[in-house]
């Protein structure tokens, strides 16, 4: 049988695979591979291990282009099948019993089409979904096409979970799975070709432009931290005046001077005076243990 050459990328070098191996050949291998890992022979049983999966790797080519025809990958390669088939391929070669006169390749293709279908069930979608649900989903797949081919109009889920032998509640689980998950950074369609470069993400649409941001709701939660450790020095009279002044009480409103002497009975200088004792307050205990103050070089003046 004639060598397989394997394309490596895209600058047009190729790697000869090897043909693969006689039934003879395969049992002569494990029974080395058994005399190996007996005597505890690393080396030697790496590279027998080696040449099974080298000279059985076109099996794995030829699985991962089938499965690749009838699943959808998402994100995923057909390179990516194959690795996951590799994987397989070495699980078979571990658990390969010749006594049992099954032909290798019988047993290996089992493993490598479960290696490659759990791949892709993990790895095809941004959130994984579990195996039995992605099973769930391709059974609702036929049930529907077959039915919507006997039928000529598309079935309802009544129909669908009778033929799956269903809930119809569980069918509409199904159909909440298999969503397709959309990015919302991704741009909003538009039927304007012209336009096409300057259409705007889905979370513009969704959010106003002043809506707050993550980074600036987390700037905000560390904000409020330090001002109430820097409020916490001061009498209550005192931490009033500052709250008012930069605009910290409920309604968010900055008061005069003047305003805030009306409600503790001082006068406006009173008010200043105080303001700047306990700015001062703040600063010096701020500084004694090395940390910069909040109310420092006006950052919520």
């Amino acid at each position: 049988m004639n060598n397989v050459l394997l394309k490596k990328g895209q600058g047009g070098s190729y790697q000869t695979l090897p043909p693969p191996l006689e039934y003879e050949e395969i049992v002569r291998l494990f029974q080395e591979k058994e005399k190996m890992e007996e005597r505890s022979e690393c080396e030697k049983l790496r590279t027998i291990k080696k040449e099974l999966v080298v000279r059985n790797i076109r099996l794995v080519f030829s699985i991962a282009r089938s499965i690749a025809l009838f699943y959808s990958l998402g994100n995923m390669t057909i390179e990516d099948l194959r690795h996951e088939g590799i994987i397989g391929l070495m699980n078979a070669i571990d658990r390969f019993d010749w006594r049992r006169g099954y032909r290798f390749s019988t047993v290996a293709s089992w493993w490598i089409k479960q290696a490659i279908i759990r791949g892709i069930f993990n790895q095809s979608s941004v959130i994984r979904i579990p195996c039995n649900m992605r099973e769930k989903i391709i059974s609702f797949n036929r049930a529907r096409v077959r039915l919507a081919f006997s039928s000529r109009s598309l079935p309802k889920d009544k129909e669908i979970a009778e033929a799956m032998g269903l809930k119809e509640t569980a069918v509409k689980n199904i159909k909440k799975a298999k969503k397709n998950i959309v990015s919302l950074n991704a741009a909003a369609p538009s039927h304007d070709e012209e336009n096409e470069r300057g259409r705007k993400e889905l979370l513009e649409y969704l959010y106003p432009k002043n809506y707050p941001t993550v980074s600036s709701i987390i700037e905000n939660k560390e904000s409020e931290a330090e001002i109430d450790q820097a409020l916490s020095f001061l009498e209550p009279r005192e931490k009033f005046i500052i709250k008012g002044r930069y605009g910290f009480l409920d309604n968010g409103n900055i008061m005069t001077l003047q305003a805030i002497g009306k409600k503790l009975g001082l006068t406006r200088e009173r008010v200043r005076q105080l303001q700047e004792n306990s700015l001062k307050k703040i600063r010096r205990i701020f500084k004694a243990k090395g940390i910069r103050s909040p109310f420092e070089n006006g950052r919520y003046s």
